[in-house]
């Protein structure tokens, strides 16, 4: 059996107005929030 996940998508409005936790970046990719990852050397 396969488990289906499902994503909740946000347009840039809906972004940009959620209340993230601090400390961590996060980035709107085809309309799921995804945490950034760190800055590479």
């Amino acid at each position: 059996m396969v488990a289906a996940v499902q994503f909740q998508t946000y347009t840039v409005e809906k972004f940009l107005c959620l209340d993230l936790p601090e400390g961590q970046e996060y980035e709107l990719v085809n309309g799921i929030v995804t945490p950034m990852s760190e800055p590479s050397i």
